[in-house]
């Protein structure tokens, strides 16, 4: 959605847009249950090995494979986009995590730019 709106308010071409996928909840400890795999199952254009399939019927999901599928179907090139591959369940000492923390929300900001 905000490669398509990019492209029709400002006239920003998808192989021009920088992304970067800040600090988030990495595949190290994003499980979810079939309902939630399905959603994400659902879109066409993921490429293999965005989920690792457990034995108690529960998926790891890797978010940022995810994003960065999205984005690249969206027309960004691969050579644009940036993972930090910061885990902030891993790192909820430092950064806010609602998995981590069972609930207790805090603050995080994410930023778009045009030039």
């Amino acid at each position: 959605e905000m490669v398509r709106r990019m492209g029709r308010d400002y006239g920003c071409l998808p192989q021009d847009i920088l992304a970067g996928i800040g600090p988030s909840i990495g595949m190290c400890c994003f499980e979810v249950s079939e309902d939630v795999f399905y959603e994400f199952a659902e879109l066409p254009y993921l490429e293999d090995g965005w989920y690792f399939e457990k034995e108690d019927g529960h998926f790891d999901i890797d978010l940022w494979r995810v994003i960065w599928d999205t984005l690249t179907n969206a027309g960004v090139t691969p050579e644009h986009i940036t993972i930090s591959g910061i885990c902030t369940c891993c790192n909820h000492d430092k950064l806010f995590s609602h998995r981590a923390t069972k609930g207790r929300r805090g603050t995080m900001a994410g930023m778009i730019s045009l030039r």
